[in-house]
């Protein structure tokens, strides 16, 4: 706290707020902070902005108070914007791929048909797994199943009576939707298709679409079209249907442990942090 901040920066979702301040984000590829900045300059969204200010407190969370901003009028690398995962994505997709290659029969032919179509796998690897609440990165889609994926092979050894095959491939393909719910450039924000229509159906419409080309009997179908339906858990929280199904459940709590985890891990700073997504303060950091 009271570090300065000087660098160029894309600007997310301005609001001037009813006191004056403008209130938003600033990103780049190391991650975003919240900015608040009293001056008249207001910035659209997605615009490169010079900044100099400094890390202040507001609420139990890490902001940029900004004293200087301007936009930046020369063309620019936006790829120096988009922001990136921490982690080793080379090794990453090499657990993937072993998962993948794990599940036999026509449900891993269902998956060869999504991750061995090089168009689809670039554009799966390189999305973000969320607007803004966790693994809101370049390659955070791939990071985020890869977990959801290991915690569900984990829980088959606990509970044998679970259809491991048909968890496992629920699993790597619950989020496929978000290949076209999100686009990276030139600020990562979600599409059209996101907006009208969502990832869970988006998801389910393209598996339904695969597991008919490949052959994949109609009641294991409907019971992997089920599965990415249900995957949010409750209808308010954005499934069309609940979990019917032991399978059902389980991904749903995988897929939220993953993401609960996530915000943990990715949010900054150490120590107490108020975190809209909880609604509540949450310690965070290496030192506890």
């Amino acid at each position: 706290m009271g570090d300065e901040v000087k660098g160029r920066f894309v600007l997310l979702w301005p609001r001037r707020m009813k006191g004056g301040a403008l209130y938003f984000w600033l990103a780049d590829d190391s991650g975003k902070m919240r900015a608040r900045y009293g001056g008249d300059v207001t910035p659209q969204n997605g615009t490169v902005v010079e900044v100099t200010g400094r890390v202040v407190d507001v609420w139990g969370s890490l902001w940029v108070e900004v004293g200087r901003m301007a936009a930046v009028t020369e063309q620019v690398d936006r790829e120096r914007f988009v922001p990136k995962g921490r982690f080793d994505i080379a090794e990453a997709e090499e657990q993937f791929k072993r998962i993948v290659k794990s599940v036999p029969g026509v449900l891993g032919r269902l998956l060869c048909s999504f991750f061995e179509d090089r168009s689809f796998w670039e554009a799966f690897r390189r999305a973000p797994a969320a607007k803004s609440v966790h693994q809101a990165y370049e390659g955070g889609l791939l990071f985020h199943t890869l977990g959801v994926a290991r915690l569900c092979r984990a829980a088959c050894a606990i509970y044998p009576r679970l259809r491991r095959d048909l968890l496992v491939t629920a699993a790597l393909l619950h989020d496929v939707g978000k290949v076209w719910e999100y686009k990276l450039f030139p600020r990562l924000d979600k599409t059209s298709a996101g907006r009208l229509v969502g990832h869970v159906v988006l998801g389910a419409q393209e598996v339904s679409r695969r597991a008919r080309e490949v052959g994949i009997p109609a009641d294991t179908r409907l019971l992997l079209e089920h599965l990415i339906l249900s995957h949010h858990g409750r209808k308010e929280w954005g499934s069309p249907v609940e979990p019917a199904i032991a399978e059902a459940e389980l991904l749903h709590y995988a897929d939220m442990v993953d993401s609960r985890v996530a915000i943990y891990f990715e949010s900054g700073g150490s120590g107490w942090r108020y975190n809209d997504a909880l609604g509540r303060y949450i310690m965070v950091g290496e030192d506890k």
